[in-house]
């Protein structure tokens, strides 16, 4: 229909240098309306359904591209298939919300001092960022991965799609199931819908030694499609094992490898590592999609022999983490007659972990208990002192950020028993009393430091007893001197 040619059919472009916006195209088009000579300046400000982009790198090159975007850069081969997709992507859905948030017990930020990031560090689509005291999600770019969730260590932000309680309930069932059936050695194999239709039978075919007997493996793989192979961590993940699993193996494809590798890496780490030191091995690993043939290699792991537990998964990430944990050391405890009296020393990325503080630098200001998002630092009213719950910590840093006298020190472990749960003093000091009217208003530490610092300055060379001093007698003391100048008295 264009009379001056502009509207290629091959790469259906159109060139704005010859085109006379005579209109003709956009009656042609009808009632599609796909067409308009809208100010051109006005474009980027448009919302579009669907988007090729050709140019290079692209837009979303550092990371996941939202649905609805296809990225061909210079490729001719790349644009036709993207076209053929586009032409076949008809009709409207409602776009899920990925995530459930609780703002009030994220430990991202206290007063401007940034602490926990991960579930920022992890996204794949930049779809979380920092706002405030608390972090934003924008529900149009995420696309569902859940890796955030798994890295959160409060549990603050959840997978919603498929809530843990119902993913840990299908596994539950699942074990039943297999010792039902006279089982013995179960590996739970945890895996995204991405992967092709019979992955598993392709990958034992292929597994199988020069001799061309199959391929030989002690355990029974019992394999669970997720959303992402991501969207399960830790608390999932142990929970597994106390409901009898002998191992968890999470399989990722090549896309969510590149993206999530690092961030499960870190999680199984300090799992393992917890595993190891309480005598049941390593018994979760991440694998490639280039690795299926670990799935079927000979494994000298032993069961773990692990009573399977018949707790519900709470809906709260740290009790689900503590059920299975104390489960796990129940048994081990059983099996070799230890008790865990000393903490288990555990990798930074843990979301345990103890707080050191240096008694020399600390004057009891509190701001750590203030900013601590899971109450794990309290003070007490009744005295100066400083005390902390280990259960309740996450490891999030900001009591270290917010500490003016660089005090702090974080300590990634888990202590065991009935101390976790226990207030125990960090600090304490005897309360300093005014010396003029003799009421308590600061700490001897803290007093002690000031003078020390200020009595030198100008200030108070001459009354340095003043520091020394409640607020009310500060001032009566400088109003009643009499070898003092007022601001009243000075003249011009």
């Amino acid at each position: 229909a264009c009379p001056t040619q502009s509207i290629s059919k091959e790469s259906l472009t159109i060139d704005l240098n010859s085109c006379d916006q005579s209109g003709a195209c956009i009656k042609a088009c009808g009632d599609f309306k796909a067409i308009s000579f809208a100010d051109m300046s006005a474009v980027t400000a448009r919302q579009y359904d669907m988007v090729i982009d050709c140019t290079m790198p692209g837009l979303f090159a550092d990371r996941q591209a939202p649905l609805g975007y296809w990225h061909v850069g210079d490729s001719d081969q790349l644009l036709l298939e993207a076209m053929l997709d586009a032409v076949q992507t008809v009709g409207e859905f409602e776009k899920p919300k990925f995530f459930d948030y609780k703002s009030n017990i994220c430990a991202h930020s206290r007063s401007n001092k940034e602490g926990c990031s991960n579930c920022i560090d992890a996204c794949s689509t930049k779809a979380i960022k920092s706002a405030g005291e608390k972090i934003e999600v924008n529900p149009h770019l995420c696309l569902g991965c859940g890796a955030c969730t798994t890295v959160c260590p409060t549990g603050a932000i959840q997978f919603a799609l498929s809530p843990a309680t119902v993913q840990g309930r299908s596994i539950k069932t699942a074990l039943k199931a297999f010792r039902a059936n006279g089982g013995k050695k179960a590996e739970v194999l945890l895996h995204g819908p991405d992967l092709e239709h019979n992955w598993l039978e392709s990958a034992k075919k292929a597994a199988k030694p020069a001799s061309g007997k199959s391929a030989v493996s002690d355990f029974s793989l019992l394999p669970i499609e997720l959303n992402h192979s991501a969207s399960v961590g830790p608390d999932l993940w142990l929970s597994a094992l106390a409901f009898g699993a002998d191992r968890v193996t999470v399989m990722q494809s090549a896309v969510e490898a590149s993206h999530y590798g690092e961030p499960l890496a870190a999680q199984v780490g300090w799992v393992n590592a917890l595993l190891e030191a309480i005598g049941l091995q390593r018994r979760v690993r991440v694998l490639h999609i280039g690795q299926t043939e670990q799935l079927f290699a000979p494994s000298d792991l032993p069961t773990s022999s692990v009573t399977p537990a018949s707790f519900e998964l709470s809906s709260n990430k740290r009790t689900r983490m503590e059920f299975a944990i104390d489960h796990l050391v129940e048994h081990a405890q059983a099996k070799s007659k230890i008790t865990f009296a000393e903490p288990i020393a555990l990798p930074s990325a843990a979301p345990f972990g103890a707080v050191l503080v240096n008694k020399d630098k600390c004057t009891l200001c509190m701001s750590c208990t203030s900013a601590c998002p899971a109450s794990a630092l309290i003070d007490n009213p009744e005295m100066p002192q400083l005390r902390f719950i280990e259960r309740n910590c996450v490891q999030c840093g900001l009591c270290v950020e917010t500490c003016p006298e660089n005090a702090m020190q974080l300590v990634p472990q888990l202590l065991l028993g009935p101390a976790a749960r226990e207030r125990r003093v960090l600090n304490e000091s005897q309360p300093f009393h005014c010396i003029s009217c003799g009421k308590a208003f600061g700490t001897k530490h803290m007093i002690d430091n000031m003078f020390a610092k200020l009595s030198q300055h100008s200030m108070f060379e001459r009354n340095a007893n003043r520091l020394k001093m409640c607020a009310d007698c500060r001032v009566t003391d400088m109003y009643s001197a009499k070898d003092e100048m007022t601001i009243f008295e000075v003249k011009k």
